[in-house]
């Protein structure tokens, strides 16, 4: 898994009306998906994600699964991540051990330095 990873951070649903003015369609690859919780609906979103941060999941839950099978980063039940990370902030991700460290709340206005 991707560990020490500083990607942005954006908001996503296919459910949501938030999202449709801003997250979804913000949605870049390399960024990391933060969302309320997932069912396969979310699938296609998984592809540009480089990881997925998820409010309510757990083992196996069809975040991880997915991510898993994607070979990248998961942290499920990360308690209010989609109202406490905002789009657009840097975050990184460890998928090994489910750390998220929110690195800088300002929106990201250039990709992150790999």
């Amino acid at each position: 898994m991707s560990s020490g990873r500083q990607i942005f951070a954006v908001f996503c649903s296919p459910h949501d009306r938030r999202a449709q003015n801003s997250g979804c369609d913000a949605l870049k690859p390399g960024d990391i998906l933060v969302a309320p919780i997932t069912d396969p609906s979310w699938t296609p979103l998984f592809l540009a994600a480089a990881g997925v941060i998820v409010d309510v999941g757990a083992v196996m839950s069809h975040s991880v699964i997915v991510a898993r099978d994607l070979g990248i980063p998961c942290a499920v039940s990360v308690t209010d991540a989609t109202k406490i990370i905002p789009d657009g902030a840097l975050v990184e991700l460890d998928g090994d051990t489910g750390t998220v460290t929110i690195l800088s709340l300002a929106p990201q206005t250039m990709a992150p330095a790999a």
